[in-house]
């Protein structure tokens, strides 16, 4: 592993690792306040490459056998009116990104990768670094404090109104059996749409979901064309633009990461927003 400057070679890899730590984000986010929309891939790459261009900043990439395994991007702060009539206003870093890929993480690359951003920051003479931390992300929070970073502009909030709350009728059904009448099956095409199913998909009998039609469903694990499946629900992908909800179903004993679901699902859910309910 090496750690080197931007290459715009990697761009799409680094989408992929904005993208992850997003998901991450969203899946701790016991408020529900994180989402992942459908632009935040192509809008969050740009807004940091603008940053970093505007703001003195560098991005260093952790890099083994050509795969980007983790990056850091951090850029000098601008100062506002009111920072400067009420602190000493020196030049301070901020980190607006550090991610390492969730099958690296553990190794030191996290460190190694701070590590270099404090280099680059002495060397333009910041005297001091800050980073915004996500309250429910305890990990990064204990990975900071363990390299010597300490709380200092603390912001508190409070639920007043649950404005964004998801309730779905629909979460009665996780952890149970539900059986799945199949009407596109695995390797068919879409009736009206240029999609090809590559997995079995179907809906609960007898049921009526928030769009007036049976409740969906994507059958995960079984890797055959079927006409009926009876198994477990893990999951529901609940749509936020569309009241639309699919539920995962799966055979007895396996199980699906939301990462692995958001996979799976992605032929069609990626035109829609949505969130994953355990």
């Amino acid at each position: 592993m090496e750690i080197i400057e931007y290459k715009q070679k990697y761009d799409e890899q680094i989408k992929d690792l904005l993208v992850e730590l997003q998901e991450y984000l969203v899946e701790i986010d016991d408020w529900n306040t994180q989402i992942l929309c459908e632009k935040y891939r192509k809008e969050s790459f740009n807004i940091d490459i603008r940053k970093v261009n505007e703001q003195e900043g560098k991005i260093y990439l952790a890099v083994e056998k050509e795969k980007i395994i983790g990056l850091i991007i951090g850029v000098i702060e601008i100062r506002d009116e009111i920072d400067k009539i009420t602190n000493d206003c020196g030049k301070t870093g901020n980190v607006i990104e550090l991610i390492v890929k969730k099958d690296a993480r553990g190794t030191g690359i996290g460190n190694k990768l701070l590590k270099k951003i404090e280099e680059y920051f002495k060397a333009v003479n910041c005297i001091r670094i800050n980073i915004e931390v996500f309250g429910p992300n305890i990990n990064a929070h204990n990975f900071y404090y363990k390299n010597g970073y300490i709380d200092r502009d603390i912001i508190v909030s409070k639920q007043i109104a649950k404005t964004k709350e998801i309730y779905v009728e629909n979460q009665m059904y996780i952890g149970k059996k539900v059986r799945v009448q199949i009407d596109r099956k695995l390797g068919t095409k879409h009736p009206q749409y240029d999609l090809i199913y590559p997995v079995n998909y179907g809906f609960v009998p007898n049921t009526i979901s928030g769009d007036g039609e049976e409740l969906d469903c994507y059958v995960l694990g079984i890797f055959e064309p079927i006409d009926t499946f009876e198994g477990k629900c893990i999951a529901i992908i609940h749509r936020l633009n569309e009241n639309d909800d699919k539920l995962i179903v799966v055979p007895d004993n396996v199980s699906y990461t939301n990462e692995q679901i958001k996979a799976l699902t992605e032929f069609q859910e990626r035109f829609f927003e949505s969130k994953i309910l355990r």
